[in-house]
């Protein structure tokens, strides 16, 4: 579950614009001379002189707070195909064993993300992920610079040719429900989304998923991509009831029905990702910190971002709005936290599977 504090999801917040203008005139007074006439021009001109003051600081506060919004805006939906490429790109180098590259590619994110304060859970869950995994792929190049100056293999060509046989045999079994969950995706994605057709395909999973867990022998569910299908098709359908919940406009959970919608469609691609990462390299990966949750087995809120307060009334209380209870974060009821998903709360990717856990 998602790199890093997860977010609100970004919106056109735009302050209107325009030119404050203050009142103008003249003040005139009668002909005549004494002291009386000349304290009336100096305040009239004090008077000017603090209003146009007071009006040239709003104008330039409306803009900037209108630039500031517009900016971070496009920010963050001009960069996102980029930064999901950039973490696919990462993670097929990693599965072809690429690990410069794949720290390059990371790096790459890092550096886009710290151009710009990021509100999207998912893009700041990614940046995080992208941190950490960083410093596990340096830790990774390390070790193998240490094996090869002592002339250690993980394994021998024959040791993978041999796996590679046996491996083809899962792969085949795993085919179908990766077929129905892409079906799903393209189904709830784009112009043409559906729910009813949505629900359908979950169905589909569903049925292909018990097939496929009733063929598998003990140690193929122990794999890290067995696992990931898991997290993958549990989120699919976790999505749907969210998506159903904002068409039905249940308060208070459509206020963030959309948000949690794409939060669980994010986590999807994501595992889907690793399944596919681990397939390439025939499921032989190494335990390691899990990146989402930085090895801790919690992730933040990604409503209230971690503070446990109402993001809707900023704790306040809406009697109107009817967005939560005593000014606490109805998405988490105030925990603030829960178990990241990925990992499922162990800290460590892959983490440890038997079959009657799936």
């Amino acid at each position: 579950m998602p790199s890093g504090g997860a977010k609100l999801p970004t919106g056109a917040n735009r302050l209107p614009t325009g030119t404050t203008r203050l009142p103008t005139g003249a003040y005139r007074h009668s002909a005549g001379s004494g002291p009386g006439h000349s304290k009336v021009r100096r305040a009239a001109r004090s008077d000017s002189g603090s209003g146009l003051l007071v009006g040239g600081l709003a104008v330039a506060l409306v803009v900037g707070a209108a630039v500031y919004f517009l900016t971070r805006d496009n920010f963050e939906s001009e960069n996102r195909p980029l930064l999901v490429e950039l973490r696919h790109e990462a993670e097929m180098a990693l599965a072809a064993n690429q690990k410069k590259l794949a720290y390059d590619k990371y790096e790459q994110i890092v550096r886009i993300g710290k151009k710009h304060t990021l509100s999207d859970p998912a893009l700041v869950h990614l940046v995080d992920d992208a941190r950490t995994q960083m410093g596990i792929v340096f830790a990774a190049m390390e070790k193998d610079e240490e094996a090869l100056a002592n002339g250690k293999k993980a394994h021998t060509p024959q040791d993978l040719a041999a796996r590679a046989e046996k491996y083809s045999k899962y792969m085949l079994k795993t085919a179908r429900v990766l077929d129905a969950v892409q079906r799903a995706q393209a189904d709830a994605t784009g112009a043409s989304a559906d729910l009813a057709r949505y629900k359908d395909d979950v169905k589909e999973i569903d049925t292909q998923y018990q097939k496929w867990y009733d063929e598998i022998t003990a140690e193929e569910a122990a794999y890290p991509s067995a696992k990931m299908l898991k997290v993958a098709t549990d989120a699919l359908s976790t999505a749907g009831s969210w998506w159903q919940i904002q068409i039905d406009k249940k308060m208070p959970d459509a206020l963030y029905a959309d948000l949690m919608r794409r939060y669980q469609s994010e986590l999807a691609q994501t595992a889907l990702t690793r399944v596919k990462a681990a397939e390439d390299a025939l499921d032989l990966v190494d335990e390691k910190p899990c990146g989402p949750c930085d090895g801790t087995g919690k992730l933040k809120c990604p409503v209230c971002r971690g503070s446990g307060i109402c993001e809707f009334c900023k704790g306040k209380g809406d009697p109107v709005l009817k967005c939560c209870t005593n000014g606490v974060c109805n998405a988490c009821l105030g925990r603030k936290e829960g178990d990241c998903t990925l990992c499922r709360g162990m800290g460590k990717y892959p983490p440890a599977v038997v079959k009657k856990a799936l």
